[in-house]
C-alpha cells in the first residue's frame, strides 16, 4: 500500500519490492484510491501503449483527424493544439458529450457541428452513442488580419 501523493518515479522501487504485480494506492485516511501495475508506471512515463486488439482514439489523417467519440477532451485538446474544448464550468469530459451538448438531438451520420474553429463531422453512431468523428480545422477568420 502506498499514498496517492507518491509520484511514478518514486513508485518504481516499491513495485520492484512488491511480491505481487500491483500496488494498492490509498489516501491519507486509508481509503483505497486505486491500483497501480508496472505497465501503468511505464505508460505514465513513456505514454500509452495499445493492446493487440486496441485502436488509437485519435488517428491523424490528411487534413484532419479521425477521433473516437469517447476520447478524453483534454487529450484531444492537446492533439488539436486548442484551449477551447475543455470548459471547466461544464461536466462533460469526452468528445461525444461535447458534441451532444451543442446539438439538439443525437447527431446522425454525416451531420456537421462547427465549434471553436473546428468542424466535427459525425462518421459513425450506434444506438445512443457517437462512435467516430472526423475533425478538421476551420480557417481562423482573424488569421489574415494584421495586429
Amino acid at each position: 500500500m502506498v499514498p496517492y501523493t507518491l509520484d511514478a518515479i518514486n513508485l518504481l522501487p516499491v513495485l520492484r519490492r512488491a511480491k505481487g504485480s500491483l500496488v494498492v494506492v490509498t489516501n491519507e485516511f486509508g481509503v483505497v484510491r486505486g491500483l497501480v501495475t508496472p505497465l501503468d508506471i511505464l505508460e505514465a512515463i513513456a505514454g500509452e501503449f495499445l493492446d493487440e486488439d486496441e485502436t488509437p482514439d485519435i488517428v491523424v489523417e490528411e487534413g484532419g483527424w479521425l477521433v473516437k467519440g469517447g476520447t478524453d477532451l483534454h487529450t484531444l485538446q492537446q492533439v488539436l493544439d486548442s484551449h477551447k474544448l475543455v470548459d471547466p464550468k461544464e461536466e462533460y469530459a469526452s468528445l461525444a458529450w461535447l458534441l451532444l451538448a451543442h446539438s439538439n438531438d443525437i447527431p446522425k451520420v454525416g451531420e456537421v457541428i462547427e465549434l471553436h474553429h473546428f468542424r466535427f463531422e459525425i462518421m459513425a453512431v450506434s444506438e445512443y452513442q457517437i462512435e467516430l468523428v472526423r475533425v478538421t480545422r476551420l480557417a481562423d477568420p482573424y488569421a489574415d488580419e494584421e495586429e
